[in-house]
């Protein structure tokens, strides 16, 4: 059957997004490049478990803040929602994505998150979720949601650590080195990949002027171990706060994978694979 794909109607590029297109197949090749990750790695085939095509969710944007949206409300009906498109063809019902167009925080990512458990908050690192687009839905095995992230502002509060399994791909907005390396900071270990994703405030005192590597033996409950999974002591990322020193507030942070030791600065972590060999790996941000 071939792909179908919903008619564009906002911009595919710009900060804000403005809506969502829907993409049907029955081959692994009729996924968009665009379409929405899942932020462990996993399946990001709505569909998937259930008879019928494929089905991915791919976002569409904009740059004016206008024809931004807050979130989603999802509605199942026994007839068609206007053009909205269906996310459960071949099911004799009608479940669809209600964007939400409210004053406030406007949606600048999205992802699709599944879990084996109902989930009312996001998990970390990111700042919205929808109700569950598997409710009612007889055999499901799991609870699939969207979940979103809302411009913050130009400064970086925090990085955040996320694991996925195999080659997955990492989500779009993943620090990636420099020079073209793999993002996977367990690249050339074994364990889990795990990818690092900048969080963003608009307030100017709630911004990072750095960040410390810090290995620890303890255990890591909240899974911001940069070594999950792989030999080695844990090693956590920690954000330095405060007005100190001249340091200025952060907007922009950068990976940097090296095969040769670099002389670390005051703009630049230490070696993130200490005492366990590999690349040399460092966060780098603008100097003061």
């Amino acid at each position: 059957m071939p792909t179908h794909r919903t008619p564009l109607t906002k911009q595919q590029v710009g900060v804000f997004v403005s809506g969502y297109q829907v993409t049907y197949g029955r081959r692994p090749c009729d996924e968009p490049f665009d379409a929405l990750r899942e932020i462990s790695g996993l399946s990001n085939n709505v569909n998937l478990g259930f008879s019928g095509d494929g089905v991915w969710i791919s976002p569409t944007f904009s740059e004016d803040e206008n024809q931004a949206i807050s979130g989603f409300d999802l509605a199942i009906c026994q007839d068609i929602v206007g053009d909205v498109p269906n996310l459960a063809p071949g099911s004799g019902e009608y479940r669809v994505l209600l964007k939400q167009e409210q004053p406030g925080a406007k949606i600048t990512q999205m992802a699709i998150y599944r879990s084996n458990r109902a989930a009312s908050t996001p998990p970390a690192g990111w700042d919205g979720i929808s109700s569950n687009l598997n409710t009612g839905r007889k055999g499901a095995k799991e609870c699939l949601y969207i979940v979103t992230r809302v411009w913050r502002g130009p400064f970086i509060s925090a990085v955040v650590v996320s694991h996925a399994k195999g080659s997955s791909m990492p989500l779009a907005d993943t620090l990636r080195p420099i020079d073209g390396g793999s993002p996977n900071i367990n690249h050339g270990f074994d364990g889990q990949c795990v990818y690092l994703t900048p969080i963003y405030t608009s307030d100017p005192s709630q911004a990072a002027r750095g960040f410390e590597v810090r290995l620890t033996t303890s255990d890591d409950s909240v899974g911001q171990d940069l070594s999950w999974g792989a030999s080695g002591k844990p090693r956590w990322l920690v954000p330095t706060m405060g007005d100190f020193s001249g340091s200025r507030p952060m907007t922009h942070v950068e990976l940097v994978r090296s095969e040769k030791k670099l002389k670390v600065t005051d703009a630049m972590t230490g070696n993130i694979n200490e005492g366990r060999g590999g690349d040399f790996l460092y966060l780098r941000w603008p100097g003061a």
